[in-house]
């Protein structure tokens, strides 16, 4: 272990960082003893461990890995990752970020990404996420380029909350002109289809006027009916929703049908919400061809990504 004042001079401030740097045996790393370092690489490290914005320090060819407390919960179940390989700790995203640290060591040229899309797991599930970063270029003390100084920002909630918005903006818009329910649930259908990345997969059902039950009305994407595991639990719980007026969550979608459509994503949600549109009116022609609402009995099944791992972004 360095020395109480060797460690206090290389790692300044009182947080928790700060701390098991002073604390750790820097000896039995590659990185060595802190006061051997290049004057740069100890310089990166103060403003790492001083600043209360998020900071990395990536340092060598293994890109060994240094950072603060304001990007601590970035890491979730990660941290503590001190001096460790980068390939190590950021396994799931190394294919996207890799190159791009390598780019820097050997170029020299920074590098910028704006909200750019990582899927991490770092609470023990998946996770859609999107982060703005720079990657700038350490030298050592002969002017090599030897490491990476980082800064980043979590860009999730604001390009996922942009993205709900336009489809909301665009729902909200189709509702004009309407002069039927089939082309009500048409016109949703299709929105929800340019929207996979939050809705996968939605089914329109429409209560029977003339008996109990309900006929499938439109699909998104169209024509994505799945089909029924064989053995299975059956279909949808349609009576039970329309009895209840409750919405369902289906845990066990997989032993009712075949995957669904995944929107893009590399697995298809496992457990779609089951919803009632209770309605108190009518929909029906007027001068102006305003909305209201559905009659009593139509509902919907939506599925969403949060239902299974893709938390970061709840859809309810």
């Amino acid at each position: 272990m360095p020395s109480t004042e060797d460690a206090e001079q290389a790692f300044l401030g009182d947080g928790e960082m700060a701390r098991r740097m002073r604390a750790h045996d820097w000896a039995d790393t590659p990185l060595g003893e802190p006061s051997q370092w290049p004057s740069s690489l100890q310089t990166a490290c103060r403003i790492c461990l001083t600043s209360s914005f998020p900071m990395v320090v990536w340092w060598g060819e293994d890109l060994f890995f240094l950072y603060n407390d304001a990007y601590r919960p970035f890491l979730g179940t990660k941290h503590p990752a001190l001096a460790k390989a980068g390939s190590e700790v950021w396994t799931e995203i190394w294919g996207t970020i890799g190159p791009m640290l390598t780019s820097v060591l050997r170029s020299g040229q920074p590098t910028w990404s704006k909200d750019e899309l990582l899927l991490m797991n770092r609470h023990g599930y998946w996770e859609e996420t999107y982060w703005t970063w720079s990657f700038s270029p350490l030298h050592d003390d002969a002017g090599a380029v030897r490491g990476v100084f980082t800064v980043a920002t979590d860009a999730t909630q604001r390009v996922i909350g942009e993205r709900r918005m336009a489809l909301l903006t665009t729902l909200s818009a189709l509702a004009g002109g309407v002069h039927s329910v089939p082309e009500a649930c048409e016109r949703v259908t299709r929105a929800l289809g340019r929207a996979g990345k939050d809705v996968p997969f939605a089914a329109v059902y429409l209560r029977r006027r003339d008996a109990d039950g309900a006929v499938l009305a439109c699909l998104s994407p169209p024509g994505a009916e799945p089909a029924l595991q064989r053995g299975g639990p059956g279909a949808w719980p349609v009576t039970e929703v329309l009895r209840s007026g409750q919405a369902i969550r289906v845990g066990d979608v997989r032993n009712r049908y075949a995957p669904l459509p995944s929107g893009g994503w590399p697995s298809s949600p496992p457990r779609p919400w089951c919803c009632h549109w209770p309605g108190r009116g009518s929909v029906r022609p007027r001068a102006r061809s305003s909305w209201r609402p559905a009659p009593p009995g139509h509902w919907t099944i939506l599925t969403s990504p949060s239902s299974s791992w893709w938390r970061i972004t709840p859809r309810r």
